[in-house]
């Protein structure tokens, strides 16, 4: 597929994924400081980073709760799509609602993830935008209703978000900024918004203290050979729902569940050895009382890397 290239240039070996680690507890650390963790010199710590930034297998992301972005409203598309895989790409990637990309086996073969600020746009940019592009020949969405596992492995580990306050326009612009490039200098940041240096550099510095964004990094599992991802659409039916879902929540190889509006009535994000744990695992799922039906899809490439969120949740205990 043209554009979407696979092959050697995606293989990590142990010192990409000492450097991966380094960069999802902290996407801002230099370059010299992650040398000295991992035993390179800061030169060819850039040169990695820029390896596998431009072969699209790693994401250096600002994670942020959506709502900082005035997102409200999370859906996931399901696409049948005919035609040059590369365009699609190029057509979701220039659209800023859309927050993740994967190329998937299964009955869809391409899965996206939106934002919008309410239903109307939601429902807008699916039907209207995406649903229009030439090639789509059908498409359904599941709408995110609420959070009940959101973690690791490809994605930024989740945590506490930092207390909800009000943000400005000055805020905003930082955080739509940051989190496309949270390595970006204050001083590139002042310039860009068209505001003082120290002004910037206080505000930028006070959204990372106060923890309402946090730089971290994202892996297309896939493309470094890393493991098997994929995602599990459940149709869930009678008393026994909770029980289900509380099962979906306790699986380590489950990474993000979520309830959903739409066919399926939750969503899982698997990530597993290999193909045959993930139909293993969905099986499993399968066999649960409440489980009327199972949709898997593997995915073969992640083209766009997901957009980071970090869902605020009250304190535990």
């Amino acid at each position: 597929m043209r554009g979407v290239p696979r092959g050697d240039f995606a293989l990590m070996d142990e010192k990409d994924h000492e450097i991966f680690q380094c960069l999802r507890d902290d996407g801002r650390s230099p370059a010299a400081r992650i040398g000295e963790e991992v035993g390179l010199s800061a030169d060819a710590v850039r040169a990695r980073i820029a390896k596998l930034t431009d072969d699209g297998v790693l994401r250096i992301i600002g994670v942020v709760d959506p709502s900082s972005l005035g997102y409200f409203c999370l859906g996931t598309l399901g696409l049948d799509y005919r035609g040059d895989v590369a365009e699609l790409v190029e057509t979701l990637r220039s659209l800023s609602f859309v927050t993740f990309v994967a190329l998937t086996l299964g009955e869809h073969n391409v899965i996206c993830e939106i934002a919008a600020t309410d239903d109307a746009e939601l429902l807008e940019h699916a039907t209207s935008v995406v649903g229009r592009i030439p090639g789509v020949r059908g498409l359904e969405m599941w709408r995110l209703v609420d959070v009940l596992k959101w973690e690791g492995e490809g994605r930024p580990e989740s945590t506490q978000a930092g207390a909800r306050r009000s943000y400005d326009g000055l805020d905003g612009d930082l955080l739509r900024l940051l989190v496309r490039d949270p390595r970006m200098t204050f001083r590139t940041l002042a310039e860009q918004i068209g505001q003082p240096y120290s002004l910037v550099r206080r505000r930028a510095q006070t959204l990372f203290d106060d923890g309402v964004i946090r730089a971290s990094a994202v892996l297309d599992r896939s493309s470094a050979h890393a493991g098997t991802m994929g995602m599990l659409g459940l149709t869930l039916t009678g008393p026994h729902i909770g029980a289900a879902l509380e099962f979906a929540v306790a699986q380590p190889k489950i990474s993000i569940a979520v309830r959903a509006v739409g066919r399926f009535s939750a969503t899982l994000e698997v990530v597993c050895d290999t193909p045959a744990e993930l139909v293993a695992l969905a099986d499993r799922v399968s066999e649960l009382p409440a489980v009327s039906a199972v949709s898997t899809y593997l995915y073969a490439r992640s083209p766009v890397l997901p957009m980071p969120w970090l869902f605020r949740r009250a304190p535990q205990g």
